[in-house]
């Protein structure tokens, strides 16, 4: 509705028939798919100007005059023709790659698919260990004798036979003095236990029965014979004794206690006769290392003595 200025005392008259509504300012076109906008379409035609309301009898300028009455509105215009499509929009952006979703529960088992071609033989593996041990097989026929072989080196020398037995008693002749006395020289105090004690002072040794080196007698025939001994005890007990192959036949003891022990000497003597076989051993041997007082000095001695009474 257009209104008019007026001066002071203008009145105002009545409204004027709304004229016609422009039309819509801008043909839309069809909607198109989410993102892709038809281009704009063109305006429409402008609607006509309604008619300019009449005026009252009043003067109009003044200004305090009363409005007229408002005018009946315009017809509305029909709306204009549809605009044509727009052209398909450029493809939008990917949108981000999404989560990964829950794995999904086994599927069932395939059906078992066809045996494929054999392929080429491996290398040959390690030998592996052996297996258990089979019971033994039938005997089999004897095979046919081989040639002999050439004869083979020349063993070790075997140990020696058993004694032969004793032969018959010969004519009599006289039979070589076996006899023997010898002492323990100084050096040699105190020997150690286990072995045979090694008198090496020589008073006596015919037919060199008694091994000085060795300290062992050995009969060389058959016969009665007679042993003795002599020895001196100083600063520790004695445990000794006789052998007779390996075998204790007379043993001597003297336990000191004390003073006696540190300071003085004293002797020990025994005596035995024995029949023996020819190369039968004798000797005296210290029995314990921690009674072990035997001694031989400038002032006394210790003397081991025997000899053949009767041959057989």
């Amino acid at each position: 509705t257009l209104t008019r200025m007026c001066h002071p005392m203008m009145i105002t008259g009545k409204k004027g028939v709304q004229g016609p509504f422009l039309e819509e300012t801008e043909q839309q076109g069809l909607k198109k798919e989410k993102d892709n906008q038809g281009p704009r379409g063109d305006l429409g035609k402008p609607g006509l100007s309604g008619q300019r309301g009449e005026q009252d009898g009043s003067s109009s300028s003044c200004p305090n005059s009363n409005k007229g009455e408002k005018g009946d509105a315009g017809s509305t215009c029909s709306r204009g023709p549809q605009g044509l499509k727009g052209d398909k929009g450029e493809c939008g952006k990917s949108g981000p790659k999404g989560d990964i979703g829950p794995i999904g529960s086994p599927g069932e088992k395939g059906y078992e698919g066809d045996r494929g071609q054999t392929g080429k033989r491996g290398p040959k593996g390690y030998a592996g260990p052996p297996g258990v041990r089979g019971a033994p097989g039938v005997k089999g026929d004897p095979g046919v004798y081989g040639k002999i072989g050439p004869p083979g080196k020349h063993g070790l020398s075997g140990f020696p036979g058993r004694k032969g037995e004793k032969g018959q008693k010969g004519n009599c002749k006289e039979s070589d003095i076996t006899a023997f006395s010898v002492g323990l020289q100084k050096r040699n105090s105190f020997p150690s236990s286990g072995s045979p004690v090694r008198f090496d002072k020589i008073f006596l040794n015919e037919n060199k029965a008694y091994n000085v080196e060795s300290g062992v007698f050995v009969a060389n025939a058959g016969g009665i014979y007679y042993f003795s001994y002599h020895v001196s005890v100083s600063s520790k007990s004695l445990r000794g004794a006789l052998f007779h192959n390996g075998k204790r036949i007379l043993q001597m003891s003297s336990v000191r206690l004390g003073k006696q022990a540190a300071y003085n000497v004293c002797q020990l003597s025994g005596s035995i006769f024995i029949r023996l076989n020819e190369d039968d051993k004798i000797w005296l041997q210290v029995l314990n290392s921690s009674q072990n007082g035997l001694i031989a000095d400038e002032t006394t001695d210790s003397v081991f003595s025997g000899f053949l009474v009767f041959p057989d």
